[in-house]
């Protein structure tokens, strides 16, 4: 009799697992209230950051998007860091757009909704950026102001303050340094809670994915910082036991990753943080409500993510009083799309998913790149076939199966998109790495593995 009481108390957890006797009532209010506050006052935040923005004088930041406009123009708006090798290769044709839209911030509402962006038509925008911001709008030019509203292109605020100050060299150089002091920090919060195969597995998964190349793009930037501020904060609260947090911290990294990314590898900012999350919790051996609770934090990452993505149409139709539909259907079929080159379903599926896989380091030297990665496959197996520790996985297998699936899921849902831009969609695999790793590390009994080293040595 009890513990059938005790299993009707854990079937009415709610999707976060917390609450013997699940959200009801009052409690349950209290939590929608929040997540709605929370929306509220992100999509506040979000115009107003924009209008602040746009009141920067054009004459403050001039002289840096002018260098800016020089600098990108000395490269083509695609090129490999690395000669021939796609894995390497830099959009700054998204970099230049951007830049082109946060000079052209005006403080009008609705042009704030719309986010236009000078283009002559048949330069390209390296070039449409230099001429937007040297030559001007005037009747000289042949160009016109072209709208870029399906995204929030929230970025494009930091872009324009941070162009009072610094051009693009200076900003991807900056880029760069967070990147490696926000890596350290959530390394160094990984090792003091006594977490050093995740911190180990981080390191991997951004090895991986090429994460040096990600700070010389602008459209590379942002779900990276976002992942890892999510993450660092995922295990603050976890640590003071306020796990109860998890659901409003994933519902805003979604709402934050949608106001600043460009449609990248945004799966990154929900997968890498849920994953250190279950693995502290795991650690601690705290209950848990299992695959249902992270299914739940996932769920609840999408309706903010993509809830701020149409709350931008819909704010931008009120506001302008012109039906949004027309402007971005076509973008979205564009990239849910299955019409690639004629290749059959099947040929486009894995010639998807090849050439995301294909991008990944050491795959991505070819020949000599393969021979390293199967060296490195067969000994990784060898010391988890004669180390193995003899543990079942248990839950594990099923919310690390769901996690690491997530960006080939991602890839079949933007089929188009991440067929094209293969170049950059393959990072959102950085969890599927350290999924890999962190499997590898409880498969192997490190016990057995230093008497072995011990022996050795005597």
């Amino acid at each position: 009799m009890i513990s059938l009481a005790e299993n009707g108390k854990a079937q009415k957890q709610d999707l976060t697992g917390h609450g013997g006797n699940g959200l009801s009532g009052r409690k349950m209010m209290k939590k929608i209230g929040l997540l709605i506050a929370g929306f509220a006052a992100a999509l506040f935040l979000a115009v107003l950051l924009l209008y602040i923005s746009s009141l920067i004088p054009d004459e403050s930041v001039r002289e840096k998007f002018a260098e800016s406009a020089d600098i990108l123009c000395e490269k083509d708006v695609f090129f490999c860091a690395q000669k021939d090798y796609n894995f390497s290769k830099i959009d700054r044709y998204a970099d230049a757009i951007l830049l082109n839209i946060a000079w052209n911030l005006k403080s009008d509402l609705p042009s704030l909704m719309w986010t236009p962006y000078y283009s002559s038509g048949f330069q390209n925008e390296n070039n449409n950026l230099y001429d937007a911001v040297h030559v001007g709008k005037d009747e000289s030019t042949t160009g016109s102001l072209k709208e870029y509203v399906r995204y929030w292109h929230g970025s494009a605020t930091i872009m324009r303050i941070l162009h009072m100050f610094l051009n693009i060299r200076g900003i991807y150089l900056l880029h760069g340094i967070l990147l490696i002091l926000l890596t350290l920090i959530t390394v160094g919060l990984l090792i003091s809670r006594k977490m050093l195969a995740e911190a180990i597995a981080l390191i991997i998964g951004m090895a991986g994915v090429n994460i040096w190349f990600v700070p010389l793009s602008l459209e590379y930037y942002w779900t990276f910082l976002c992942m890892l501020v999510a993450s660092m904060v995922v295990l603050r609260f976890a640590e003071k036991g306020k796990k109860e947090w998890f659901l409003f911290i994933f519902f805003m990294t979604g709402i934050v990753t949608a106001y600043l990314d460009f449609l990248s590898t945004e799966t990154v900012t929900l997968t890498v943080p849920l994953l250190l999350a279950y693995r502290y919790e795991r650690k601690e051996e705290k209950k848990s409500g299992g695959f249902r609770q992270y299914a739940g934090y996932s769920m609840i990452w999408g309706v903010g993510y993509v809830g701020m993505w149409v709350s931008k149409w819909i704010l931008a139709a009120c506001i302008t009083g012109e039906n949004m539909l027309p402007y971005v259907r076509g973008h979205v079929s564009e990239r849910m799309g299955r019409n690639i080159s004629g290749l059959s379903t099947f040929s486009r599926l894995f010639g998807t998913i090849g050439k995301n896989l294909a991008c990944l380091f050491p795959w991505g030297y070819g020949a000599p790149g393969a021979v390293c990665g199967i060296a490195i496959l067969i000994i990784a197996l060898y010391i988890g076939f004669v180390y193995r520790s003899g543990k079942k996985a248990g839950g594990d297998i099923l919310i690390y199966a769901a996690i690491a699936a997530i960006p080939y899921v991602r890839y079949f849902v933007l089929f188009n998109h991440s067929f094209l831009h293969y170049f950059f969609t393959y990072r959102a695999q950085i969890v599927t790495i350290m999924i890999l790793c962190l499997a590898w590390f409880d498969a192997v009994n490190w016990g057995i593995v230093k008497k072995s080293r011990g022996k050795r040595k005597r």
